[in-house]
């Protein structure tokens, strides 16, 4: 089935909003609307509407004039989309983890820790930077031999942190993502690892849920999301964390680096190492504690 989309960049989220319920009252009616932020910094949101059969031209171009935007029309020609998105994410590899969808699943070396991640719409295929920056963290911390037995995925996506965290420390691992979608995609692919008795995920903003309040504190804590909610969830990430803990911050851009860590030190965090890729940082860090004994990452 040959399918349309249409595509608008839209310069704030409030428009991108009411455009995104203007698209869904079109005739023909898209079949999805979706919309979401490309860039925080300029504050730039994209609006795309998915069609099942050619959109109206002349209710687009209306709704270009009312926007004053612009819509990229693509037709999309029949494919089995899953089967082409699995064999076109390549295995990712990042010691000792192999990322992969099913389809490579029967090539990953036996001394190597798989996570298996399907794709599908949450964020995390484990080839995007700040992704990768987070599983490097995981690997830098079990190299100084230490097994958090207790660990919270923040903004978990597709559940790649928690499910490479669990199979290589073993420990209790909560995971909540605020979208639905992402909870769904995360559940089935903890369930694909065999890690349904260990990982737990849970729809929530943050730690707001009943059962991750019980879990606390965290011996280590993943937040892989953005420098702006990383700022606001100081508190209750340092409310959440153990005393000599480590926090994987993550989703930071290299100008906004010095920004986040200087709000954590001040709520008592010090940056034990600081991992970059691109223009991506994640930073490492512990939670203040009594004890001496330096960590050499």
């Amino acid at each position: 089935m040959v399918t349309f989309s249409a595509i608008a960049l839209v310069s704030n989220k409030d428009d991108a909003s009411v455009l995104g319920k203007a698209l869904e009252k079109l005739t023909p009616a898209p079949n999805g609307v979706g919309i979401f932020e490309v860039d925080e910094i300029s504050g730039d949101w994209e609006v795309s509407g998915f069609f099942l059969e050619q959109p109206n031209s002349l209710q687009l171009d209306l709704l270009e004039a009312c926007f004053s935007v612009k819509f990229i029309i693509t037709k999309i020609p029949e494919e089995n989309w899953v089967n082409k998105v699995q064999r076109d994410l390549k295995p990712v590899r990042e010691e000792p983890f192999v990322v992969s969808s099913g389809y490579y699943a029967d090539n990953i070396p036996l001394n190597k820790i798989s996570v298996l991640v399907e794709a599908a719409m949450a964020f995390g295929t484990g080839h995007h930077p700040t992704t990768l920056l987070c599983l490097r963290a995981v690997g830098l911390l079990d190299r100084i031999n230490y097994g958090p037995k207790c660990i919270a995925d923040i903004g978990c996506g597709t559940g790649i942190l928690s499910i490479a965290a669990s199979k290589l420390f073993r420990g209790q691992t909560i995971a909540s993502d605020i979208d639905c979608i992402a909870v769904k995609t995360a559940k089935k692919n903890i369930m694909a690892n065999g890690l349904g008795g260990s990982v737990k995920v849970y729809k929530a903003n943050a730690f707001n849920h009943y059962s991750i309040n019980l879990t606390r504190p965290f011996d280590l804590i993943f937040a892989n999301i953005l420098a702006v909610p990383l700022k606001r969830l100081v508190l209750p990430i340092k409310r959440n964390s153990k005393a000599g803990g480590f926090i994987v911050l993550s989703g930071i851009l290299k100008r906004q680096a010095n920004l986040v860590e200087t709000i954590y030190f001040c709520n008592g965090y010090l940056r034990v190492k600081k991992i970059e890729l691109g223009e991506w940082v994640c930073l490492i860090m512990k939670n203040f504690c009594r004890s001496r004994k330096k960590n050499n990452l």
